[in-house]
């Protein structure tokens, strides 16, 4: 065998053992966990599906006004939400929100990626934190939806209407919560 021949040897045995397990004080954590991600459960399939179509949901706001909210869901993943604030002195204020949703476990989210106007997209920042919600699913009933922001901790109750739901023309403002 040549010296040259020896050397190759030796660098590619070197290089093997470097591709090997990390040292110990490499690993970040010793808790075990699934190798791959597992295959949705049918709950979790069944969950996101039922999120699907046109919600509708109503609230007092603690001003003194109400909000009232319509959320398209759609299958590719995205969102559309036409909102309808009504202060207490009975001003009215309408802006419809695009963007992207989704749901793992229990967590409701979405990333507002612009508004809608006249058809077409003005888009947010997307490297605004404020763009970025989730929401702790709290029940989903094929008609009935509860869910709470993670941050604010504000609930929310939708319930589920037909593709042509349009808003009520007149709901009262009063019963703000304390």
């Amino acid at each position: 065998m040549k010296a040259r021949d020896v050397l190759v040897m030796a660098a590619g045995l070197l290089l093997a053992g470097c591709a090997g397990a990390p040292p110990e004080s490499m690993h970040t954590s010793t808790v075990a966990v699934d190798g791959t991600k597992q295959e949705l459960a049918l709950t979790q399939l069944e969950r996101r599906t039922r999120m699907l179509g046109r919600w509708y949901g109503s609230s007092p706001t603690r001003e003194g006004g109400r909000t009232q909210w319509i959320v398209e869901r759609v299958a590719d993943g995205s969102y559309r939400t036409r909102f309808r604030l009504t202060e207490s002195t009975g001003r009215m204020r309408e802006w419809q929100e695009v963007g992207i949703w989704g749901v793992a476990g229990d967590i409701y989210f979405s990333i507002f990626t612009g508004w809608l106007d006249a058809g077409r997209v003005d888009p947010a920042d997307p490297t605004d934190a404020y763009n970025y919600d989730a929401y702790r699913i709290l029940s989903l009933e094929p008609a009935r939806m509860e869910y709470e922001s993670v941050d604010s901790e504000n609930r929310f109750v939708v319930r589920k209407v037909d593709d042509a739901f349009l808003f009520p023309e007149a709901l009262p403002v009063t019963g703000a919560a304390q």
